[in-house]
Protein backbone atom coordinates (compact mmCIF):
# COMPACT_ATOMS: atom_id res chain seq x y z
CA UNK A 1 0.00 0.00 0.00
CA UNK A 2 2.91 2.53 1.14
CA UNK A 3 4.75 1.91 -2.14
CA UNK A 4 1.36 2.40 -4.53
CA UNK A 5 1.03 5.96 -2.86
CA UNK A 6 4.34 7.41 -3.43
CA UNK A 7 3.89 6.00 -6.96
CA UNK A 8 0.74 7.50 -7.33
CA UNK A 9 2.59 10.82 -6.12
CA UNK A 10 5.18 9.95 -8.91
CA UNK A 11 2.36 9.95 -11.72
CA UNK A 12 0.76 13.25 -10.19
CA UNK A 13 3.70 14.72 -10.42
CA UNK A 14 6.10 14.21 -13.50
CA UNK A 15 2.95 12.53 -15.53
CA UNK A 16 2.13 14.93 -18.46
CA UNK A 17 -1.77 13.54 -19.03
CA UNK A 18 -1.88 11.91 -22.74
CA UNK A 19 -4.74 13.60 -24.64
CA UNK A 20 -3.63 12.75 -28.23
CA UNK A 21 -5.01 8.82 -28.19
CA UNK A 22 -8.00 6.96 -27.64
CA UNK A 23 -10.18 9.63 -29.74
CA UNK A 24 -13.48 6.73 -30.10
CA UNK A 25 -16.15 8.08 -29.46
CA UNK A 26 -18.10 6.85 -26.54
CA UNK A 27 -21.13 6.25 -28.17
CA UNK A 28 -19.61 4.45 -31.04
CA UNK A 29 -18.09 2.47 -28.22
CA UNK A 30 -21.39 1.66 -26.42
CA UNK A 31 -23.15 0.63 -29.51
CA UNK A 32 -19.98 -2.12 -30.05
CA UNK A 33 -20.21 -3.34 -26.31
CA UNK A 34 -24.34 -3.58 -26.47
CA UNK A 35 -23.82 -5.60 -29.93
CA UNK A 36 -20.86 -8.10 -28.35
CA UNK A 37 -23.01 -8.18 -25.01
CA UNK A 38 -19.38 -6.93 -23.32
CA UNK A 39 -18.76 -4.47 -20.62
CA UNK A 40 -16.86 -1.41 -21.16
CA UNK A 41 -13.58 -0.39 -20.21
CA UNK A 42 -12.02 3.10 -20.48
CA UNK A 43 -8.35 3.78 -19.39
CA UNK A 44 -6.79 7.55 -19.08
CA UNK A 45 -2.61 6.84 -19.20
CA UNK A 46 -0.35 9.21 -18.08
CA UNK A 47 3.12 9.21 -19.58
CA UNK A 48 5.92 7.83 -16.86
CA UNK A 49 7.12 4.91 -16.67
CA UNK A 50 4.93 4.08 -13.04
CA UNK A 51 2.03 4.06 -15.24
CA UNK A 52 2.10 0.82 -16.97
CA UNK A 53 -1.41 0.77 -17.33
CA UNK A 54 -4.22 -2.09 -16.81
CA UNK A 55 -2.98 -4.02 -19.13
CA UNK A 56 0.27 -4.95 -17.72
CA UNK A 57 -1.14 -7.23 -15.03
CA UNK A 58 -1.68 -10.40 -15.89
CA UNK A 59 -4.45 -11.07 -14.20
CA UNK A 60 -6.68 -8.52 -15.97
CA UNK A 61 -5.60 -9.11 -19.75
CA UNK A 62 -7.66 -12.42 -19.87
CA UNK A 63 -10.67 -10.81 -18.22
CA UNK A 64 -10.52 -7.86 -20.88
CA UNK A 65 -10.31 -9.96 -23.64
CA UNK A 66 -13.27 -11.97 -22.34
CA UNK A 67 -15.47 -9.64 -20.96
CA UNK A 68 -14.76 -5.96 -22.37
CA UNK A 69 -14.27 -3.95 -24.67
CA UNK A 70 -11.00 -1.65 -23.97
CA UNK A 71 -10.08 1.39 -25.21
CA UNK A 72 -7.66 4.00 -24.19
CA UNK A 73 -9.27 7.66 -23.67
CA UNK A 74 -8.36 10.93 -24.44
CA UNK A 75 -8.92 14.39 -23.59
CA UNK A 76 -12.83 14.21 -25.01
CA UNK A 77 -13.76 10.98 -23.14
CA UNK A 78 -11.87 12.56 -20.38
CA UNK A 79 -14.44 15.41 -19.89
CA UNK A 80 -17.27 13.37 -20.70
CA UNK A 81 -16.42 11.02 -18.21
CA UNK A 82 -15.36 13.81 -15.62
CA UNK A 83 -12.13 11.75 -14.74
CA UNK A 84 -9.68 14.42 -13.72
CA UNK A 85 -7.12 12.03 -11.75
CA UNK A 86 -4.15 11.97 -14.09
CA UNK A 87 -4.52 7.67 -14.73
CA UNK A 88 -6.76 5.48 -14.14
CA UNK A 89 -9.98 3.50 -14.96
CA UNK A 90 -13.74 4.01 -15.46
CA UNK A 91 -15.57 0.92 -16.52
CA UNK A 92 -19.04 0.84 -17.61
CA UNK A 93 -21.85 -1.71 -18.87
CA UNK A 94 -22.71 -2.38 -22.07
CA UNK A 95 -25.66 0.99 -22.04
CA UNK A 96 -23.30 3.05 -21.05
CA UNK A 97 -24.06 3.21 -17.20
CA UNK A 98 -21.21 3.72 -15.30
CA UNK A 99 -20.44 0.45 -13.07
CA UNK A 100 -17.34 1.73 -10.87
CA UNK A 101 -13.64 3.82 -11.45
CA UNK A 102 -10.49 3.12 -10.26
CA UNK A 103 -7.12 4.63 -9.67
CA UNK A 104 -4.05 2.59 -10.85
CA UNK A 105 -3.43 1.57 -7.04
CA UNK A 106 -6.31 -0.97 -7.32
CA UNK A 107 -4.86 -2.67 -11.15
CA UNK A 108 -3.35 -5.46 -8.97
CA UNK A 109 -6.57 -6.56 -7.46
CA UNK A 110 -8.95 -5.13 -10.57
CA UNK A 111 -10.30 -8.48 -11.07
CA UNK A 112 -12.18 -9.05 -7.88
CA UNK A 113 -12.81 -5.13 -7.22
CA UNK A 114 -14.41 -5.03 -10.23
CA UNK A 115 -16.49 -8.18 -9.41
CA UNK A 116 -17.54 -6.56 -5.87
CA UNK A 117 -18.48 -3.00 -8.54
CA UNK A 118 -21.07 -4.96 -9.80
CA UNK A 119 -22.60 -6.99 -7.35
CA UNK A 120 -23.13 -3.69 -6.07
CA UNK A 121 -20.02 -2.84 -3.68
CA UNK A 122 -18.73 -0.15 -5.37
CA UNK A 123 -14.78 1.50 -4.13
CA UNK A 124 -16.53 4.11 -2.09
CA UNK A 125 -18.30 1.28 -0.17
CA UNK A 126 -15.21 -0.83 0.43
CA UNK A 127 -13.08 2.33 1.24
CA UNK A 128 -15.94 3.08 3.94
CA UNK A 129 -16.14 -0.61 5.21
CA UNK A 130 -12.19 -0.81 5.45
CA UNK A 131 -12.51 2.84 7.64
CA UNK A 132 -15.09 1.58 9.73
CA UNK A 133 -12.70 -1.33 10.66
CA UNK A 134 -9.51 1.07 11.03
CA UNK A 135 -8.16 2.20 14.32
CA UNK A 136 -9.15 5.63 14.54
CA UNK A 137 -5.52 7.58 13.69
CA UNK A 138 -5.06 4.88 10.67
CA UNK A 139 -3.80 7.69 8.06
CA UNK A 140 -2.84 4.35 5.21
CA UNK A 141 -7.03 3.47 5.42
CA UNK A 142 -7.93 7.38 5.29
CA UNK A 143 -5.18 8.63 2.76
CA UNK A 144 -6.18 6.00 0.00
CA UNK A 145 -10.57 7.05 0.65
CA UNK A 146 -9.14 10.49 -0.46
CA UNK A 147 -8.27 9.47 -3.64
CA UNK A 148 -11.21 7.45 -4.70
CA UNK A 149 -13.30 10.37 -3.60
CA UNK A 150 -11.62 12.07 -6.09
CA UNK A 151 -11.22 10.18 -8.68
CA UNK A 152 -15.68 9.86 -8.46
CA UNK A 153 -15.32 13.55 -8.68
CA UNK A 154 -16.79 13.72 -5.12
CA UNK A 155 -14.59 16.63 -4.47
CA UNK A 156 -16.40 18.09 -1.49
CA UNK A 157 -15.82 14.74 0.37
CA UNK A 158 -12.79 13.88 -0.52
CA UNK A 159 -11.70 17.56 1.12
CA UNK A 160 -13.12 16.55 4.34
CA UNK A 161 -11.67 13.50 4.66
CA UNK A 162 -8.19 14.45 3.63
CA UNK A 163 -8.66 17.75 6.50
CA UNK A 164 -8.76 14.58 8.63
CA UNK A 165 -5.89 13.58 7.67
CA UNK A 166 -4.62 16.86 8.16
CA UNK A 167 -5.59 17.30 11.81
CA UNK A 168 -4.50 14.02 12.90
CA UNK A 169 -1.54 13.31 14.78
CA UNK A 170 -0.05 10.33 12.43
CA UNK A 171 1.29 7.12 15.16
CA UNK A 172 5.03 7.08 13.51
CA UNK A 173 7.42 7.97 10.52
CA UNK A 174 5.45 6.04 7.88
CA UNK A 175 2.32 7.01 8.70
CA UNK A 176 3.74 10.56 9.11
CA UNK A 177 5.13 10.02 5.09
CA UNK A 178 1.56 9.06 4.03
CA UNK A 179 -0.02 12.01 4.97
CA UNK A 180 2.04 14.41 4.04
CA UNK A 181 2.08 12.44 0.06
CA UNK A 182 -2.21 12.81 0.29
CA UNK A 183 -1.93 16.48 1.47
CA UNK A 184 0.20 17.28 -0.90
CA UNK A 185 -0.71 14.73 -3.97
CA UNK A 186 -4.14 14.32 -3.48
CA UNK A 187 -4.52 17.98 -2.40
CA UNK A 188 -3.17 19.34 -5.37
CA UNK A 189 -5.92 17.86 -7.26
CA UNK A 190 -8.35 19.08 -5.23
CA UNK A 191 -7.54 22.61 -5.14
CA UNK A 192 -7.16 22.61 -9.13
CA UNK A 193 -10.94 21.06 -9.99
CA UNK A 194 -12.83 22.41 -6.47
CA UNK A 195 -12.24 25.90 -5.86
CA UNK A 196 -13.26 25.64 -2.14
CA UNK A 197 -10.42 23.46 -1.23
CA UNK A 198 -7.77 26.19 -2.28
CA UNK A 199 -10.05 28.27 0.50
CA UNK A 200 -9.30 25.88 3.17
CA UNK A 201 -5.43 25.03 2.22
CA UNK A 202 -4.93 28.74 2.90
CA UNK A 203 -6.60 28.58 6.43
CA UNK A 204 -4.25 25.69 7.03
CA UNK A 205 -1.29 27.77 5.88
CA UNK A 206 -1.77 30.24 8.39
CA UNK A 207 -2.75 27.92 11.15
CA UNK A 208 0.50 26.22 9.82
CA UNK A 209 2.61 29.36 9.34
CA UNK A 210 1.68 30.78 13.02
CA UNK A 211 2.93 27.44 14.42
CA UNK A 212 6.36 27.61 12.50
CA UNK A 213 7.05 31.24 13.83
CA UNK A 214 5.79 30.28 17.61
CA UNK A 215 7.69 27.06 17.56
CA UNK A 216 4.50 25.06 18.50
CA UNK A 217 5.54 21.32 17.11
CA UNK A 218 7.64 23.73 14.57
CA UNK A 219 9.30 20.82 12.91
CA UNK A 220 6.17 19.25 12.46
CA UNK A 221 4.46 22.47 11.42
CA UNK A 222 7.25 22.95 8.84
CA UNK A 223 6.73 19.75 6.88
CA UNK A 224 2.92 19.85 6.76
CA UNK A 225 3.09 23.54 5.97
CA UNK A 226 5.67 22.84 2.51
CA UNK A 227 2.62 19.81 1.72
CA UNK A 228 0.16 22.62 2.03
CA UNK A 229 2.24 24.86 -0.17
CA UNK A 230 2.93 22.45 -2.74
CA UNK A 231 -0.59 21.78 -3.38
CA UNK A 232 -1.05 25.32 -3.66
CA UNK A 233 1.32 25.14 -6.27
CA UNK A 234 2.76 28.34 -4.13
CA UNK A 235 5.83 26.57 -3.25
CA UNK A 236 7.78 30.14 -3.12
CA UNK A 237 5.80 30.62 0.07
CA UNK A 238 7.58 28.14 1.93
CA UNK A 239 11.08 30.20 1.23
CA UNK A 240 9.66 33.12 1.88
CA UNK A 241 8.73 32.12 5.60
CA UNK A 242 12.56 30.17 5.83
CA UNK A 243 14.01 33.95 4.47
CA UNK A 244 11.89 35.44 7.26
CA UNK A 245 13.33 33.22 9.91
CA UNK A 246 17.08 32.87 8.49
CA UNK A 247 17.63 36.51 9.71
CA UNK A 248 16.86 35.37 13.54
CA UNK A 249 18.23 32.50 15.98
CA UNK A 250 16.72 29.47 15.02
CA UNK A 251 14.51 28.12 18.20
CA UNK A 252 14.59 24.81 16.69
CA UNK A 253 17.29 23.24 14.33
CA UNK A 254 15.05 20.31 13.18
CA UNK A 255 12.95 23.29 11.99
CA UNK A 256 15.42 24.28 9.73
CA UNK A 257 16.55 21.22 8.72
CA UNK A 258 13.28 20.12 7.83
CA UNK A 259 12.28 23.70 5.62
CA UNK A 260 16.08 23.49 4.08
CA UNK A 261 15.47 20.11 2.95
CA UNK A 262 12.94 21.23 0.97
CA UNK A 263 14.00 24.25 -0.69
CA UNK A 264 17.37 22.78 -1.43
CA UNK A 265 17.25 23.16 -5.59
CA UNK A 266 16.21 26.91 -5.01
CA UNK A 267 19.02 27.30 -2.73
CA UNK A 268 21.79 25.74 -4.55
CA UNK A 269 20.15 27.52 -7.77
CA UNK A 270 20.74 30.62 -5.59
CA UNK A 271 24.58 29.67 -4.86
CA UNK A 272 23.15 30.12 -0.94
CA UNK A 273 25.76 27.22 -0.09
CA UNK A 274 26.11 28.48 3.47
CA UNK A 275 22.52 27.61 4.27
CA UNK A 276 22.17 24.16 3.20
CA UNK A 277 25.42 23.11 4.77
CA UNK A 278 24.59 24.96 7.69
CA UNK A 279 20.93 24.37 8.23
CA UNK A 280 20.88 20.25 7.67
CA UNK A 281 21.00 18.56 10.52
CA UNK A 282 22.61 15.43 8.77
CA UNK A 283 23.33 16.00 5.13
CA UNK A 284 25.08 12.76 4.55
CA UNK A 285 21.62 11.25 6.12
CA UNK A 286 19.79 12.68 3.68
CA UNK A 287 21.76 12.14 0.76
CA UNK A 288 21.62 8.21 1.86
CA UNK A 289 17.54 8.47 1.73
CA UNK A 290 17.82 10.36 -1.87
CA UNK A 291 20.12 7.88 -3.33
CA UNK A 292 18.23 4.93 -2.44
CA UNK A 293 15.36 5.80 -3.71
CA UNK A 294 16.65 6.96 -6.78
CA UNK A 295 18.50 3.33 -6.77
CA UNK A 296 14.88 1.44 -6.35
CA UNK A 297 13.44 3.94 -9.37
CA UNK A 298 16.34 3.00 -11.67
CA UNK A 299 16.50 -0.79 -10.85
CA UNK A 300 12.75 -0.70 -12.02
CA UNK A 301 12.12 1.47 -14.90
CA UNK A 302 15.66 2.72 -16.29
CA UNK A 303 14.14 6.15 -16.85
CA UNK A 304 16.64 8.66 -16.96
CA UNK A 305 14.53 11.65 -16.71
CA UNK A 306 12.72 10.07 -13.33
CA UNK A 307 16.16 9.38 -11.33
CA UNK A 308 17.65 12.77 -12.42
CA UNK A 309 14.66 14.24 -10.88
CA UNK A 310 14.79 12.24 -7.71
CA UNK A 311 18.35 13.33 -7.32
CA UNK A 312 18.04 16.59 -7.09
CA UNK A 313 18.46 17.34 -3.34
CA UNK A 314 21.34 14.96 -3.56
CA UNK A 315 23.07 16.41 -6.48
CA UNK A 316 22.09 20.33 -4.47
CA UNK A 317 23.72 19.00 -1.04
CA UNK A 318 26.48 17.73 -2.74
CA UNK A 319 26.96 20.77 -4.49
CA UNK A 320 26.91 23.00 -1.38
CA UNK A 321 29.22 20.53 0.55
CA UNK A 322 31.70 20.71 -2.28
CA UNK A 323 31.80 24.40 -2.47
CA UNK A 324 31.75 24.81 1.40
CA UNK A 325 35.38 22.88 1.41
CA UNK A 326 33.70 20.03 3.23
CA UNK A 327 35.44 18.05 0.78
CA UNK A 328 35.49 14.59 2.77
CA UNK A 329 31.50 15.06 3.19
CA UNK A 330 31.39 15.73 -0.33
CA UNK A 331 33.55 12.79 -0.94
CA UNK A 332 31.17 10.31 0.59
CA UNK A 333 28.08 12.19 -0.79
CA UNK A 334 29.23 11.80 -4.28
CA UNK A 335 30.23 7.76 -4.18
CA UNK A 336 26.42 7.21 -2.38
CA UNK A 337 24.62 9.46 -5.63
CA UNK A 338 27.30 8.02 -7.91
CA UNK A 339 26.59 4.27 -6.64
CA UNK A 340 22.83 4.33 -6.42
CA UNK A 341 22.68 4.90 -10.42
CA UNK A 342 25.77 3.28 -12.35
CA UNK A 343 25.42 5.80 -15.29
CA UNK A 344 27.95 7.96 -16.34
CA UNK A 345 25.57 10.70 -16.76
CA UNK A 346 25.19 10.80 -12.75
CA UNK A 347 29.13 11.02 -12.71
CA UNK A 348 29.25 13.87 -15.16
CA UNK A 349 26.32 15.56 -13.06
CA UNK A 350 28.39 15.64 -9.93
CA UNK A 351 31.37 16.57 -11.70
CA UNK A 352 29.88 20.03 -13.13
CA UNK A 353 28.33 20.73 -9.67
CA UNK A 354 31.73 20.18 -8.04
CA UNK A 355 33.00 22.91 -10.90
CA UNK A 356 29.93 25.24 -10.42
CA UNK A 357 30.88 24.99 -6.18
CA UNK A 358 34.58 25.85 -7.80
CA UNK A 359 35.70 22.78 -5.80
CA UNK A 360 38.22 21.00 -8.21
CA UNK A 361 39.88 18.70 -6.10
CA UNK A 362 36.79 17.02 -5.22
CA UNK A 363 35.49 17.32 -8.74
CA UNK A 364 39.27 15.51 -9.86
CA UNK A 365 38.73 12.97 -7.00
CA UNK A 366 34.88 12.06 -8.11
CA UNK A 367 36.34 10.93 -11.27
CA UNK A 368 38.93 9.57 -9.84
CA UNK A 369 36.66 6.93 -8.57
CA UNK A 370 34.09 6.78 -11.46
CA UNK A 371 36.26 5.79 -13.74
CA UNK A 372 37.11 2.54 -12.30
CA UNK A 373 33.52 1.79 -12.14
CA UNK A 374 31.89 3.00 -15.44
CA UNK A 375 32.27 0.78 -18.59
CA UNK A 376 35.45 1.73 -21.01
CA UNK A 377 33.37 3.67 -23.14
CA UNK A 378 32.00 5.68 -20.05
CA UNK A 379 35.60 6.46 -18.92
CA UNK A 380 36.64 9.65 -21.69
CA UNK A 381 33.56 11.21 -20.94
CA UNK A 382 33.98 11.07 -17.41
CA UNK A 383 37.55 12.59 -18.26
CA UNK A 384 36.80 15.01 -20.32
CA UNK A 385 34.40 16.93 -17.95
CA UNK A 386 36.96 16.55 -15.08
CA UNK A 387 39.36 18.44 -17.52
CA UNK A 388 37.31 21.78 -17.59
CA UNK A 389 37.27 21.73 -13.61
CA UNK A 390 39.31 24.80 -11.95
CA UNK A 391 43.15 23.76 -10.66
CA UNK A 392 42.63 24.93 -7.64
CA UNK A 393 39.75 25.71 -5.39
Amino acid sequence: MRCSLWRMGRILWLGAIVGSIGRCDLDEIISRARAQGKLIVIEFRSDVPEDRGLRSIASAQQWLTERAIYETGGESLRKRLRFWWPAGVVVLRSDGTEVDRYSPTQYESFVAIVGASLDGRNTIALRRAALERAATSDVEIHAPMVLTLIVHSRFEQALDELEWCYRVKPADAAQSAIRLAALSQHGRMLVQHFPAAAARFREWRAELEKRVRDDRDGADAARTLIAVNEALQEEARSQRLYDELAGQDWKSSETRSVLVSRLLTPLCKAKRYGDIVDGLTDPLALVRVVAGGAAEEWAESRDWKSAEETLGPAFATFEALAACQRDESARRAAEMIGDAIADRRVWIRLIHAAGRGKNGNVGRQVARYAVDRVAADARQDIEQAAAQLPQEN
